[in-house]
């Protein structure tokens, strides 16, 4: 067993590349495309380099998350490869919800969905495996598949975005209830992370409707919904971490 924080390290080097390049890219060129709504955030946009700065910097969550995952993986002999993707995968969440709420356009929001959709369409992929291990290998590239078929749509629909959106974590809230019922392997004290899971995002819930119906506490409503959601998305982790056979 190792404690060598090499996964962990490098998450964090990964967030702050996305980071300086970034600032690096909004002080050489600035940011095109559409401008986005913000008033279902509920933060008024003070200007570049960052628009929102609430809930800019609340995505850091998703970073912290990410590396606490991978910290947990340094000290896990022989972490299944999956979880140490999904580790980083949530790391990726964090920059990805930067670009959206730091530009406020709609072209570089695409990478805050599509950050959604690589999550919730990678726990379920990873639950059909556990379910099915037969289609193990069919995994990665049916992952890449519908990955590029959904970036594709929501790219040239932006409308489309929200309710894909909102049906891929539809997908994870139903499928991880659902494994555990049916008996899928899944780690230990199973429902005890599912609940965690549940309650995080419901309070996020709360946040996220009130910071859109404005008010004092409004531009603080969506970045707690950012915190809530990274916890979320470290139960999720938990739940599913437990190595299985590549």
């Amino acid at each position: 067993m190792t404690s060598r924080p090499w996964r962990a390290v490098a998450g964090v080097t990964l967030a702050a590349v996305f980071l300086a390049s970034y600032f690096a890219f909004a002080a050489a060129i600035g940011f095109g495309g559409p401008p986005a709504s913000w008033a279902a955030y509920g933060e008024a946009p003070v200007g570049p380099p960052v628009e929102q700065p609430i809930c800019f910097w609340t995505d850091l969550a998703f970073v912290a998350a990410g590396v606490a995952a991978l910290r947990r993986l340094d000290r896990t002999e022989a972490p299944g490869s999956r979880a140490v993707a999904f580790g980083f995968l949530l790391v990726w969440m964090g920059p990805a919800s930067m670009f959206e709420h730091g530009t406020l356009r709609t072209t570089w929001g695409w990478f805050d969905a599509t950050s959604i959709h690589w999550f919730s369409t990678f726990v379920a992929g990873w639950l059909l495996v556990r379910a099915v291990p037969r289609c193990r290998a069919l995994l990665g590239p049916c992952l890449v598949a519908v990955w590029v078929a959904i970036g594709a749509w929501t790219w040239r629909v932006e409308a489309s975005r929200e309710p894909v959106s909102l049906a891929c974590l539809s997908l994870v809230a139903v499928s991880l209830p659902a494994a555990a019922t049916a008996g899928v392997r899944l780690a230990p004290r199973t429902w005890t992370w599912i609940a965690g899971a549940a309650v995080a995002f419901a309070a996020g819930m709360v946040f996220l409707v009130a910071g859109a119906r404005g008010g004092a506490a409004a531009p603080w409503g969506h970045g707690a919904w950012h915190v809530c959601c990274a916890a979320a998305t470290y139960c999720v982790f938990r739940l599913l971490e437990e190595p299985i056979p590549d």
